[in-house]
């Protein structure tokens, strides 16, 4: 490869990643409004439930999908800013060359478990769409609801590569964090 074309080749990749970023930020703000729902939602059961005898219905259900789209979009951003939980123990005692090849390993490996993950949420989501499955209480159908699994895994994928890409650079140019 040249140089011109390796250069092209990474604005495009930097472009890309850009955009996946977007779109994690873009998740988050969903969440955020999920969240604020699920707060006025369930302030609104309690008033209803207690100050006149009439709770809301399908609250419980509500509250289910809320915390599930919150959860499932805020996958991959959590990754990005590395905030899920890690264990270090062993890992610590490494050299910064074998921490970092340990890191792209179970980066690696965690891709391929979210691989799994969507392809096979993936298959489920369709096929309760095609079944037409529809909530006991709620009005509306319930298939789509299950596309924020597929949804997050399939983000959570593309952050881990971006995140390998980054550890093998890291480790090509020979320093490790």
């Amino acid at each position: 490869m040249e140089l011109g074309e390796i250069r092209r080749c990474s604005s495009v990749l930097i472009k890309i990643e850009k955009y996946i970023r977007y779109v994690e930020k873009l998740f988050i703000g969903i969440g955020g409004v999920l969240f604020m729902a699920l707060m006025f939602l369930g302030a609104a059961d309690v008033i209803g439930r207690y100050f006149f005898n009439k709770p809301i219905q399908g609250t419980l259900e509500a509250s289910e999908l809320m915390m599930g789209g919150m959860i499932l979009l805020g996958w991959a951003y959590t990754m990005q800013i590395n905030g899920h939980v890690k264990v270090d123990l062993v890992v610590n005692r490494y050299n910064p060359r074998a921490k970092a090849i340990a890191n792209i390993v179970a980066l690696i490996l965690g891709l391929g478990l979210f691989c799994l993950v969507f392809w096979q949420s993936l298959i489920l989501a369709i096929r309760f769409v095609n079944e037409h499955r529809v909530f006991q209480i709620l009005p509306g159908p319930a298939g789509p609801y299950h596309f924020f699994v597929p949804v997050g895994a399939f983000f959570l994928c593309l952050e881990l590569i971006i995140q390998i890409g980054h550890g093998i650079q890291e480790l090509r140019e020979g320093g490790a964090k």
